[in-house]
């Protein structure tokens, strides 16, 4: 009877949270930060299910007196135990959107039990860190699928203080929201994980989402090379000829409910690899994306670098390289780097060794105009960026 009992709890526990967090997927304001109370926790529940989501756990006793201790701690961008990793995560008073390869969260916390499970609502994949060490899940890999699309559990955690990193690890655009942590312990008072002293983000097209595991991503293997903190802000099919008016939004792609995007940190360095869904002219492009890269700068700060990266299969790689050098090249803080015919570890390391070597220089105004003229295009059309 115990038994079921545990189990009845265990439903009702994670329907209440999927049910929140879709509620929260619905959220219409949720694209800047919420600063109010924490969401209520739910007392006396438990979860039964799948390790890491990938398999059941055969070693679960459940009747094991601490399950029925598990409670759901809300996470929202104003809870002191949560950072947000990631400039353009929208947050809201109930959950975290995940919108972006890359993007996550850290949360502080201290368990009395094994056992964590964060309910999930959308179609990705995590990387789970626990204390900095990347978490496998119950087949040995690093990837965590949500069981069957509800939640990430990871077992086998010691006793006492941690911090638990979740990012979006796949290269998809849609988005994951998560609402809460459920666990046997408490949320702590602040989280002694600190923002990094650079941060790095990386703009453009699927070009920078290669693979199915973004710890296998050239712009996530700069950043740790780089001991960066840092943001992939891209999507299949975006193009130069619209990004500078997209850079204002939180969510590009999803034309239909465009967010206002207010930045907290500007970034030292912006890695920008996009064009190779454009079909404008050549002189057309080289237009769109000299603007684009003023955009940028204006957006962040004359001291921010921008490295224009490209491969030989880019139909505009001409422009881009004449593009940064009439604005000034590495005088002005931008730089042109071909990638051509490097894997995905090998373009992390070119690419960090010269983002290492130049992002403190002093630089000179971009272009013989510097930076106060900048002009985005949309539909063909002279567009000035809010």
């Amino acid at each position: 009877m115990r038994k079921i009992i545990i189990q009845i709890l265990s439903i009702l526990l994670i329907s209440s949270m999927l049910l929140c967090a879709v509620s929260c997927s619905k959220d219409k304001g949720g694209d800047l930060p919420d600063t109010g109370a924490e969401s209520k926790d739910t007392t006396n529940d438990t979860t039964d299910s799948e390790d890491t989501g990938t398999k059941p756990d055969d070693d679960e006793d459940p009747d094991d007196d601490t399950s029925l201790n598990m409670t759901a701690k809300g996470l929202y961008s104003g809870n002191p135990a949560v950072r947000i990793i990631g400039d353009r995560n929208r947050t809201a008073s109930n959950c975290l959107y995940l919108d972006y390869t890359g993007s996550g969260f850290e949360v502080a916390l201290n368990t009395n039990s094994e056992k964590l499970t964060f309910p999930i609502v959308g179609n990705s994949s995590f990387r789970i860190f626990v204390d900095g060490v990347a978490w496998k899940n119950a087949e040995g890999g690093y990837v965590h699928v949500p069981a069957r699309g509800n939640f990430v559990q990871i077992t086998g955690v010691s006793k006492g203080e941690h911090i638990i990193r979740v990012i979006k690890a796949d290269n998809n655009d849609n988005t994951a929201t998560i609402s809460s942590v459920v666990f046997d312990g408490m949320l702590m008072d602040t989280i002694t994980s600190t923002p990094k002293e650079k941060y790095v983000e990386f703009i453009g097209d699927g070009s920078l989402m290669n693979g199915s595991d973004v710890a296998e991503m050239f712009p996530y293997m700069t950043a740790e090379t780089l001991g960066a903190d840092y943001q992939i802000f891209a999507w299949k099919t975006a193009k130069a000829e619209t990004a500078a008016v997209d850079y204002g939004y939180t969510s590009p792609w999803d034309t239909a409910n465009r967010k206002a995007y207010t930045k907290t940190r500007d970034a030292n360095a912006i890695v920008l690899s996009i064009g190779a869904n454009d079909t404008i002219s050549p002189d057309d492009f080289a237009n769109v994306y000299s603007s684009l890269i003023r955009t940028l700068s204006k957006k962040n700060g004359s001291k921010v670098k921008i490295y224009c990266v490209y491969d030989g299969e880019h139909p505009y790689k001409n422009k881009i390289s004449e593009v940064c050098a009439n604005l000034g090249g590495e005088a002005a803080g931008v730089f042109a780097l071909d990638l051509s015919g490097k894997s995905e570890a090998e373009r992390a390391a070119a690419l960090s060794a010269l983002i290492s070597s130049t992002i403190d220089h002093e630089t000179v105004p971009m272009g013989s105009s510097g930076v106060g003229t900048v002009v985005s295009f949309a539909n063909g059309k002279s567009v000035e960026p809010a």
